[in-house]
Parts: structure tokens; C-alpha cells; sequence
């Protein structure tokens, strides 16, 4: 089944928002006036708050009934299958790419980690979460999502590292100060609810390389 048949409706009867790991997300980010990406991104609730920041967000993902949702919100969306579909931009058009937890359910990653990369540009951010691999959670690609095996994919794929961070939420945790949840989940990274990046897009220094 493809990612639009099989995520139409996913979010037709909208769920509580994670605002706890929004906030946490943002404090990778405190920046305004930037053109931004959010893969992934329906009903366009972290978009939203992006914007209210001032940044110009647009929102990609393959449930139809999301899509619409972030549209409500006044979000630019686009319905978008990123296993197998081009992200509808030009190459180095985004100043910084979000993916929260959305990687583990595609059937090609690195497809559009590859699409991530062309529209992101050069020395500019990817700030991506995993859900830890000790979660109930259904994986396609498992291997690839451990912290050392979503590491090396990173990195394999043009990025580098700047900064990461558990985030933690396991066993009534939400209801710790978040500032608590996240020393537990940077100091204690097999407890981390989810894992996240800051990766850096290589492509200039790249390029330079192979003109040498």
C-alpha cells in the first residue's frame, strides 16, 4: 500500500499535539525571518508555531486529510509522498529542513534524505528525531534507527553533526518540568523517548573538495 492510500485519513480525527517535544525541537532553532521546510509536517501544528517565530514555513506530507488540516491553520501544505515523490522546489531553497519522527516510516529513507539535501542549502540545518529503538514502535528499516546506525546514515548522506539530544517521556514522565525530561533524556540517552539532530548540509564543502 503507498503512503498516500495508507496515511489518507491518519489525520482526520486530529490528535493531541505534542507541544512538550515542539518546545523542545525549538530550542535547536531560535532564529527568525528564515525560509523553512517542515517534511512530514501535518496537521501543521509545529509549522504554526514556526511561524509565529517569523519564519516562512511550508509543510510536506503524504496524509491527504493532514495536509488539509495544516491548511486550516493558514499553513502552505502540499501533499507529498517522499518515499517516491520530488519535493516540489527548486535545488537550495530552504534556509533549515524539520522531519520529527517521520523518517522511521517511509519505505526509502534515503530517498528523501537525497531530496532533504537538493533543497536544503549548503551549511544550512536539518533538525530530524527518532524515536528510541527500546520504544513499542514499528519500524520498516530497524537497523537503520538505532543512534549509531541513524548516525552513520546522516553522515553517509552529506550531513554533519552539530548537536543532539534525548528527549524523555517514558512512564509518566510527562508529567516532569520539561526542563527535567530533557537533562534526563541529553545524560541518559537509552531512556530518551526520542533522539534528535542537528545535522549540517555539506554539500559547499563537497563540492569544493572534488574541484580540488
Amino acid at each position: 500500500m503507498d503512503a498516500k492510500t495508507k496515511y489518507k485519513n491518519y489525520w482526520k480525527n486530529e490528535r493531541a499535539a505534542d507541544i512538550g517535544r515542539y518546545q523542545s525541537t525549538l530550542r535547536f532553532v531560535n532564529f527568525s525571518g528564515k525560509r523553512c521546510l517542515d517534511v512530514g509536517g501535518a496537521p501543521g501544528v509545529f509549522a504554526k508555531m514556526l511561524a509565529e517565530r517569523g519564519n516562512e514555513v511550508v509543510v510536506v506530507d503524504a496524509s491527504e486529510a493532514g495536509v488539509q488540516k495544516a491548511r486550516d491553520r493558514g499553513v502552505r501544505a502540499y501533499l507529498v509522498d517522499v518515499s517516491t515523490e520530488g519535493l516540489p522546489f527548486e535545488d537550495d531553497s530552504f534556509d533549515a529542513v524539520f522531519c520529527l519522527e517521520t523518517l522511521e516510516h517511509l519505505e526509502n529513507p534515503s530517498f528523501c534524505i537525497k531530496e532533504i539535501k537538493r533543497v536544503l542549502k549548503p551549511d544550512s540545518p536539518l533538525i530530524c528525531s527518532i524515536p528510541n529503538t527500546r520504544r513499542k514502535h514499528e519500524y520498516i528499516h530497524p537497523e537503520l534507527f538505532t543512534w549509531n546506525g541513524f548516525s552513520v546514515f546522516l553522515k553517509s548522506s552529506g550531513f554533519r553533526i552539530a548537536n543532539y539530544e534525548g528527549y524523555f517521556f517514558f512512564h509518566g514522565s510527562l508529567f516532569l518540568p520539561a526542563q527535567v525530561r530533557n537533562w534526563i533524556g541529553d545524560h541518559y540517552r537509552c531512556l530518551a523517548g526520542c533522539w534528535m539532530f542537528q545535522a549540517i548540509h555539506m554539500k559547499q564543502k563537497l563540492q569544493k573538495q572534488n574541484k580540488s
